[in-house]
């Protein structure tokens, strides 16, 4: 399997001992990501995830004119998606955000660097994320990792003959193929091709998916 190398242009390091830095692999664009805190993991598989993101960029360098000098900054991330919309995401913890005045020196990077940047500046705190979309996430990231193909192939092609509710457990069963069909029916989450029935339910053998190419 071929994985691209990160795009960073800068690798993070560990500040401080305990502290969480390190990468993830993105096994839907397949591509190295580098990320240095937990929360900036864990906003990361979000966005990872996600149909509508066509790709994610960390630790992108933004140069800006402030007060006449030329001044840079790392951003988290920048997003884009499928709408051709860029996203400019800072991630810090919400103490750290309103100590460091983080909103104040966003107002001066978007004054100051190339309107092309960005379209949107976003901040990202601890208070935006949700427990459990996180482990889906993650779960869903772990599925695509295993690049089971011929098992995503044979999914596919039972939710085409299937209703417009399915759960893992059916797709088991369905297939035979066992865990190997549930857990390729949890990466499609990814494509789109099916969605949870409930938003913010937690992924589970009985939990009902919503199939998006059911007669195809």
């Amino acid at each position: 399997m071929n994985i691209e190398s990160s795009v960073a242009d800068r690798i993070p390091s560990r500040k401080k001992i305990g502290s969480c830095a390190g990468s993830q692999i993105d096994p839907f664009r397949k591509r190295e990501i580098y990320y240095e805190s937990q929360l900036e993991r864990d906003h990361m598989a979000r966005f990872i995830v996600r149909p509508d993101v066509v790709e994610i960029r960390e630790q992108q360098l933004v140069e800006y004119v402030k007060n006449g000098k030329d001044c840079k900054h790392y951003v988290d991330f920048i997003v884009e998606l499928d709408t051709g919309h860029r996203i400019a995401y800072f991630v810090k913890n919400s103490v750290d955000a309103e100590k460091k005045k983080l909103r104040e020196s966003i107002h001066e990077i978007v004054a100051g660097c190339d309107e092309s940047f960005a379209d949107e500046y976003i901040i990202l705190t601890e208070h935006h994320l949700d427990h459990v979309a996180v482990a889906n996430s993650k779960f869903i990231i772990q599925c695509g990792k295993e690049f089971d193909y011929d098992a995503t192939s044979a999914v596919r092609t039972c939710l085409r003959s299937l209703g417009s509710t399915v759960t893992p457990r059916q797709i088991e069963e369905l297939t035979g193929l066992g865990d190997r069909g549930s857990r390729a029916l949890v990466a499609l989450l990814q494509s789109g091709d099916v969605r949870l029935a409930v938003p913010g339910a937690q992924i589970e053998t009985e939990t009902p998916f919503e199939n998006s190419i059911t007669g195809s």
